[in-house]
Order: structure tokens, then sequence, then C-alpha cells
């Protein structure tokens, strides 16, 4: 009977051994689980910030790009509108002449 007793305390205490190792493993496990977790996050907050640099670079490409259409055009229009005005020049100004001196 003492022999059972005995037995039964063993198991008992190799039961608790198995169990705290258990336990052991699996805060292990989820530490590392929160580690891959923790890494994936980064991976995915790093390329973010490059798809982000990306954009923000084309943007500022494309931004650039019609600035300087823009620039053109405003340019054309003024370069019209000087040469209009060098070709009418004498008749506008013999025009507000003549309005002047009605008026």
């Amino acid at each position: 009977m003492e022999q059972l007793i005995d037995r039964l305390i063993q198991i008992d205490k190799e039961a608790r051994v198995r169990v705290s190792k258990a336990k052991k493993e699996r805060v292990k496990a989820l530490e590392t689980v929160d580690e891959q977790r923790k890494a994936l996050e980064r991976e995915y907050q790093d390329k973010l910030n490059e798809l982000i640099a990306v954009e923000q670079q084309q943007a500022e490409q494309a931004k650039t790009a019609a600035l300087s259409e823009i620039e053109k055009s405003k340019q054309s229009l003024i370069n019209g509108l000087d040469a209009l005005y060098r070709t009418h020049e004498a008749e506008w100004v013999q025009q507000i002449v003549s309005r002047v001196k009605e008026g």
C-alpha cells in the first residue's frame, strides 16, 4: 500500500513537472508568435512607407510637369498678346486719341 502511495506521489510529481514544462513552452511559443507578428508588422510598415515614398515622388513629378505646362501655356499667351499689341499698337493708339478728342 505504501508503495502504491509512493508511486502515486511520484506520478503526481512527474505530472506537475510536465505541466510546468508545458506552461513554459506555451509562454515561449506565445512570445515567438508575438515576435513574428511584430516582425510582420514592421515589414508591412516598411513596404507601406516605400510605396508612400514612391507615390509622393510620382505626385511631385506630376505636379512639376503640370506646373511646367501651365508656365508654357502662360508664356505662350503672353507672347501672343505681345504680338497682338505690336501688330495693332499704332491702330489702337490712334483709336484712343480719336476717342479722347471726340469725348
